[in-house]
C-alpha cells in the first residue's frame, strides 16, 4: 500500500479527536456538543491524513 501513513494517521487522529473533543464538549454543551466533536474529529482526520501523506511522500522519495 503506497500511502498507509496517510490512512493510518488519519484514522488515528480523526477517532481520538472525535472522542476527546466529543466528550469535552458533550460535557460543557449536552447533547450539541457531540456535533460540535464530529466536526473537530473531521478535521483533526483531514490534519492526520496531511502529516501522514508527508511522510508517506519522504518515504517514497527515498525509494526511488
Amino acid at each position: 500500500m503506497k500511502y498507509r501513513y496517510t490512512v493510518l494517521f488519519g484514522i488515528i487522529f480523526g477517532v481520538s479527536m472525535n472522542v476527546l473533543w466529543g466528550t469535552v464538549f458533550s460535557n460543557i454543551l449536552g447533547i450539541a456538543g457531540i456535533g460540535v466533536g464530529i466536526a473537530f474529529g473531521a478535521a483533526f482526520a483531514c490534519c492526520g491524513c496531511l502529516i501522514g501523506y508527508v511522510i508517506d511522500k519522504k518515504n517514497n522519495s527515498k525509494d526511488e
